[in-house]
């Protein structure tokens, strides 16, 4: 199941909760950029249910990766946006 609930907020998901957060920093031109944003990410051992989940997103044009062999990521901005147009966002 996907949710949506803002990192940090009260009854906010636990470590293993499908929703991340992308944090990185990079050094541009002399200076340091920090980029933040979320991800959502489905991790499950059963190949059945990462087909189903990738099937599911293929059928609504988001664009998805796999970043383990047992996880899908959903981490493009567009994308992200995207699936939260189309689960909605969880308080």
């Amino acid at each position: 199941m996907w949710v949506r609930i803002p990192l940090g907020a009260p009854g906010s998901p636990p470590p293993h909760h499908p929703l991340v957060r992308n944090r990185a920093s990079q050094r541009v031109a002399g200076e340091v950029k920090r980029y933040d944003y979320p991800r959502w990410q489905l991790t499950n051992v059963s190949a059945d249910i990462r087909e189903l989940c990738c099937w599911a997103l293929d059928l609504v044009d988001v664009p998805w990766r796999q970043s383990r062999w047992n996880c899908i990521s959903v981490s493009r901005r567009e994308a992200v946006a995207r699936l939260d147009g189309l689960i909605g966002p969880k308080t």
